[in-house]
């Protein structure tokens, strides 16, 4: 099946925030709170999947210290089943989130994700949540072109 090309980025991510337990926000969290978000899909824990990158990476569940929020729009004519998102501090890859449902297009989706607590960045360092993969209900696929560098510590901290 043909794939999405992949020049076109198939999202648009309004919000990208990190929260850890106690509301210590990593310098870039609102004050307006995270009203409407959901728990991502998460089947159980401990939850692995094979990333873009072809590493098995680990999905701390939603009930965990930190959690990343992210508020993004399909802006495709295409219904997705299944994304992958990175997190990016300074181009750098720190952490992963992937989720399937049923993704429509133009729907507002706000979603939270479980991660690891240690990639809360500095005061002052923007965090960035990029789409990685995405696979579509029609079978077709979308890869990010170019993937960021892993962290030294992606892959660490698993179960």
């Amino acid at each position: 099946m043909a794939n999405t090309p992949a020049n076109t980025n198939p999202l648009n991510v309004k919000r990208c925030d990190l929260e850890t337990r106690g509301g210590r926000a990593g310098g870039y969290s609102s004050s307006t709170g995270f009203t409407g978000y959901v728990s991502g899909y998460t089947p159980g824990a401990p939850y692995y999947f094979n990333d873009p990158l072809g590493t098995s990476y680990y999905q701390p569940p939603t009930s965990s210290s930190s959690q990343l929020y992210i508020d993004f729009v399909n802006v495709t004519s295409k219904e997705m089943k299944v994304i992958e998102f990175g997190a990016e501090v300074r181009g750098v890859l720190v952490a992963e989130a992937r989720d399937q449902g049923r993704f429509s297009p133009n729907a507002d989706i706000k979603r939270k994700y479980g991660v690891n607590p240690n990639i809360v960045p500095r005061q002052g360092v923007s965090l960035s949540c990029v789409p990685l993969k995405i696979e579509f209900a029609d079978g077709t696929t979308w890869t990010r072109p170019s993937m960021p560098p892993p962290s030294s510590t992606l892959y660490q901290g698993h179960p």
